[in-house]
């Protein structure tokens, strides 16, 4: 009888052959959420993304942040470089403030030719702006602003511009 009680007890579950791993109750994992800060704005863009400008100047036109003058900028004839800055984000700032006569447009360049600025209906001299993509990878750009207003300078009196010219012929010939 106690081999018999033994199977009876095997049969029904009374004994029971499962791994200790089998045993443990299971219990739901915890969820985790791990709080991730965001990362800071980018102090040269706005709140929609837009291109600050820098509160430097080339004639009216406000210059957007990020860009340095390179060598052999004059005032008349500027030029700037900046890295890290996204064409199209320079392209749309300009954009947003050079109302031109001529557009020249290809794929890593734009050129606003004769611009006058869009914020103001004085009569203000015209610029020539010239946006360059120099580097893709790096959102290197270049910036030249041509000042095509008429200079400050008086004219030549005409007796040194006749001078002027008489040595400008001798040159050329």
């Amino acid at each position: 009888m106690g081999v018999l009680s033994c199977t009876l007890a095997c049969a029904c579950g009374g004994a029971d052959d499962r791994p200790a791993l089998e045993k443990r109750e299971h219990r739901p994992l915890e969820r985790v959420t791990l709080k991730t800060e965001a990362p800071a704005p980018d102090p040269r863009f706005d709140a929609r993304g837009r291109l600050k400008g820098s509160g430097k100047h080339v004639s009216w036109l406000e210059l957007p942040v990020g860009l340095h003058e390179i060598a052999g900028s004059t005032p008349r004839m500027a030029g700037f470089e900046g890295d890290d800055l996204p064409f199209e984000k320079v392209r749309a700032y300009l954009e947003d403030r050079l109302a031109p006569r001529q557009l020249e447009v290809s794929e890593a360049s734009i050129g606003f030719r004769s611009a006058k600025p869009t914020h103001t209906q004085l009569a203000m001299g015209s610029l020539d702006v010239t946006l360059l993509q120099i580097d893709r990878a790096t959102n290197r750009v270049r910036l030249r602003v041509d000042d095509l207003s008429p200079s400050g300078e008086p004219p030549l009196p005409v007796n040194e511009a006749k001078k002027e010219l008489a040595r400008a012929r001798e040159r050329i010939e």
